[in-house]
């Protein structure tokens, strides 16, 4: 009996472990209400490490109505209750089976399932809406920085609802996303942040300690060296041509002297030889 104690406190306390590691990937995303619409953004990988293949994650899905009151007139009440409940059963059953579709057909970010489970407030069904693609687009900012580029959209296949823009971050701290473009004609322009903004998705952290065997420098180390190696190598050819330049025009001023040396040794053979002819003339005469 102890034994069976024991061990259904140990299932117990796993369980509540893997679902609180599951929320807190849930919520490393920001939800957010845009008119009829529900944004879900943030890093498609998070924990978001720098120098690790990632993607900025979009889901948009349109709040949709059950359809009761438009039933209601023909309908008797013990058939709505029966819809109701038939309906209740069969969105209980959706949950639980959706998760592992969900899982085995969006991108492997360890957490694309939850947020899909995000889409409707308050229990709210929920429509993902397609083909934006061609509508939206994402701006990103590396806030330390102001560095900014603008993305398109892809839409992940077999994840209605889900766009990705892919990036490989490469320095770390606060980002942000700043989703711009159309939903079905409606005009949005909404900007989020990350946690060190005020905002609900990851920053980007550090990725040192977590490299094993071998340590490898960041990104950043390595731009850093090879800008300084750049550095060196274009002083060192400043010098080596400053160098050379002051050789070209010593070696043009020793020329030109010879040049002149020349010139004034032919004018002398010229006018020597313009003597010997006078003096040889004023002989014959």
């Amino acid at each position: 009996m102890r034994l069976h104690f024991a061990n259904s406190v140990w299932f117990v306390a796993a369980f509540l472990l893997v679902m609180s590691l599951t929320l807190g990937v849930t919520f490393a995303h920001e939800g957010r209400p845009v008119g009829e619409y529900r944004l879900v953004v943030g890093w498609l990988v998070e924990p978001a490490y720098e120098g690790s293949d990632n993607a900025v994650s979009i889901r948009v899905n349109k709040a949709t109505e059950s359809g009761d009151k438009e039933r209601a007139p023909s309908m008797s009440h013990e058939e709505k209750e029966k819809e109701e409940s038939e309906s209740e059963g069969h969105h209980g059953n959706g949950d639980s089976n959706g998760d592992s579709d969900n899982s085995s057909q969006a991108p492997a970010s360890g957490s694309s399932t939850s947020i899909a489970g995000m889409a409707g407030q308050h229990g709210e069904p929920a429509t993902p809406v397609e083909g934006l693609e061609e509508t939206l687009q994402v701006e990103v900012t590396h806030v330390p920085t102001g560095t900014a580029t603008t993305r398109d959209l892809l839409a992940v296949f077999g994840d209605p609802g889900h766009y990705v823009a892919a990036m490989i971050p490469t320095a770390t701290g606060v980002y942000e996303f700043r989703v711009f473009g159309t939903v079905e004609g409606t005009p949005i322009d909404e900007t989020f942040a990350s946690m060190g903004g005020g905002g609900g998705f990851d920053d980007i952290r550090s990725s040192a300690g977590l490299q094993f065997p071998v340590q490898l420098p960041e990104i950043r180390e390595i731009e850093s060296g090879a800008r300084g190696a750049l550095a060196a190598a274009q002083e060192a050819q400043d010098t080596a041509l400053a160098a050379q330049t002051a050789a070209n025009e010593a070696q043009g001023g020793g020329n030109s002297l010879a040049i002149l040396a020349l010139i004034i040794g032919v004018a002398g053979a010229i006018l020597g030889a313009g003597g010997v002819l006078i003096g040889l003339r004023g002989r014959g005469s």
